[in-house]
Parts: structure tokens; C-alpha cells; sequence
């Protein structure tokens, strides 16, 4: 553990006014900057909060969580809980071409061989439970969910800080699915408003003999499920 840059080794750094925590083999946990918390269980967990506000949490073997990327994110909640075994990460923050990092979500709930992350202001990106998904929110005020299923990409990736991309991308109870709301890489050119999502349906991913992937790259609602999946 490690209280206000008070270290006692272990595998904790923090910096004045945050705490870091690592449980495990070679668990480590970094806290740099002002009341940010990391908190690491498990073997070869990692949890690294960077900037202001941020939380990070990684539980399980060989899980990362990463709240703040940059000195000056703030508010950003990075949250991973994997006992299954395989590699994942949750972060949560900022970076170019996204700017600043200020109050993002990104939430993995037992899903190994995953990523899920939520970079620029105010996205929030979940997966929940299957396995070797990759859920990403970027730019600003967008939201993409994994419910279930395994080997999907969901992305909502529209807006930035000065215009809201209010976009949002999901995918439930299906496997092999590529769902893409917005812009990938290229958030401000998507949206705004922009909705797309699988229900129920797999194998929408353009791979040969596969359906097309799900895409809504302006506003507009674009959703496959077992009655429409054209």
C-alpha cells in the first residue's frame, strides 16, 4: 500500500493525496497526481491513475485498469473485474486527437481477452461478460455496450469537446458482429446522434460468407436484429 507518496514497496507508488493498493504476484498499482485512487488484486493485476479525480480498478489474474492518461485528465473511472483467465484492460481518459480526459467510464465485467476503452470527455464504454471483445467510446458524450456474445467491436466514435457527439453503439447476445457508430479514428466527422446495434444476430462482420457490419456514421438508427437482418 501506498498513502500521499508514503510507499512501502510491494508494488505501490502514489504521489501526495492519493492512495494505491496492490494484492498479488507481482500486482502493481500507481497513483500519480491528486486524489486518485488504484487499486490492483490479483496476479500481474495493474492499475495506473494519471492526473486528478481518476479511480482505477483491476481484479483479477492479469487484468489493467488505467484512469488518466494524461496529467491533466480528471474525473475518469476505470473499472476491471475478470477472474476468467486471459489478458484485458479497461482505461479511461484522454489523448490525441481527443484532448483532455475528463469523465470517462470504461467498465469490463468478466470478459478476458477484451479491451474497453473510453477516450476524450464524458464516454462510456462496457462490456459485460463474453470474451476477446473490443468496446470503444471516443470523442465526446457517446456510448458503446457488449452485453454478452464474444469476438465483437462495438465503436462510437463521434464529436468533440466543443460539439457533442451523442452516439451510441451496442451489441447483445451476439458473436463475430463489427458495430460502428460515428467515425472510427475520426470522431468529429461522426454523428451527432448516431445509433447502431446488433440483437440477437451474429456474424454481421464482412468476413466471406458473413453479413456487412453494422454502421451509422451520421444521424440515424441502424439496428439488425433476428426479424431484420437484411
Amino acid at each position: 500500500m501506498s498513502i500521499g507518496g508514503l510507499n512501502n514497496g510491494g508494488g505501490c507508488t502514489s504521489t501526495a493525496g492519493s492512495i494505491a493498493i496492490a494484492i498479488g504476484a507481482h500486482a502493481t498499482a500507481v497513483a500519480k497526481g491528486a486524489l486518485n485512487l488504484s487499486i490492483a488484486v490479483g496476479a500481474n493485476a495493474n492499475a495506473l491513475t494519471v492526473g486528478n479525480l481518476n479511480t482505477a480498478v483491476a481484479a483479477g489474474d492479469d487484468t489493467v485498469s488505467v484512469a488518466g492518461v494524461l496529467s491533466n485528465d480528471v474525473g475518469n473511472l476505470a473499472v476491471n473485474i475478470t477472474p476468467a483467465k486471459g489478458p484485458s484492460q479497461a482505461l479511461a481518459g484522454g489523448g490525441s486527437p481527443f484532448g483532455t480526459g475528463v469523465g470517462n467510464v470504461a467498465v469490463n465485467l468478466g470478459g478476458p481477452n477484451t479491451i474497453v476503452d473510453a477516450v476524450g470527455q464524458f464516454n462510456s464504454a462496457i462490456n459485460a461478460d463474453g470474451a476477446t471483445n473490443i468496446v470503444a467510446a471516443a470523442g465526446s458524450l457517446n456510448r458503446a455496450r457488449n452485453f454478452g456474445g464474444s469476438n465483437n467491436y462495438v465503436s462510437a466514435s463521434a464529436g468533440t469537446s466543443r460539439s457533442p457527439g451523442l452516439s451510441s453503439a451496442y451489441n447483445v447476445l451476439g458473436n463475430n458482429n463489427i458495430v460502428n457508430a460515428g467515425t472510427v479514428g475520426n470522431p468529429k466527422s461522426g454523428g451527432p446522434l448516431a445509433i447502431a446495434g446488433t440483437i440477437g444476430v451474429s456474424n454481421r462482420n464482412g468476413a466471406p460468407g458473413h453479413k456487412p457490419p453494422v454502421t451509422q456514421q451520421h444521424s440515424g438508427l441502424n439496428i439488425k436484429t433476428p426479424v431484420n437482418n437484411n
